[in-house]
């Protein structure tokens, strides 16, 4: 039985495929939220937290580094505590995606205070695993494609692909119109 419902399934999966940067997953999941009554703004939002956390992970990776040598420098990228359960569980789908689980340890508490239980996080950060590991497959097969198929990338099994490069024939993951640009969502906080 699934600690989570449905649309929260949804907004963990939405944020983990912004986290891991797979458009087939993105548009899968953005489909599957608004079939699973995530209102287009509840969307938008899940969006905006995941963008927000992508951006702060990758931001303290890249300090993390540059004090490895010898660099006090650092960049400033607020991430905003979590108000609401949709929030924090977007948050997770993003960190765990995104493989920022040092941000764990600063959400998990803030997401159990907002009344969401350990069955239900562990749920959420199982689902972004499924979502990383699917965007690794598509991941792959684009490498292959990329790399012509003189040689085949080792390590993930897959069937699909989405890398949306001008004027190439394909469109993501089989949809015609995939890749239209969209306006950037509002920011968070």
């Amino acid at each position: 039985m699934s600690s989570l419902t449905s649309k929260e399934r949804e907004a963990v999966a939405i944020a983990a495929a912004i986290g891991t940067g797979c458009r087939p997953c993105t548009q899968y999941h953005v489909k599957a939220g608004l079939k699973a009554d995530l209102s287009e703004d509840q969307v938008r939002q899940v969006i905006c937290e995941a963008e927000a956390l992508r951006i702060h992970a990758a931001t303290g990776v890249a300090d993390f580094a540059r004090r490895l040598l010898g660099g006090g420098e650092e960049s400033d990228v607020p991430l905003c505590s979590p108000s609401e359960p949709l929030q924090a569980l977007a948050q997770v789908g993003a960190a765990a995606g995104g493989n920022a689980g040092h941000i764990l340890n600063w959400l998990l508490p803030q997401a159990r205070g907002l009344g969401l239980s350990n069955e239900a996080l562990t749920e959420g950060v199982e689902l972004a695993a499924m979502v990383k590991k699917m965007a690794a497959e598509f991941f792959r097969k684009d490498a292959e494609r990329a790399l012509g198929n003189e040689a085949v990338v080792s390590g993930v099994a897959g069937d699909a692909s989405c890398l949306q490069v001008p004027g190439a024939s394909e469109s993501c993951a089989g949809a015609p119109g995939a890749e239209a640009a969209q306006p950037a969502p509002a920011k968070c906080c």
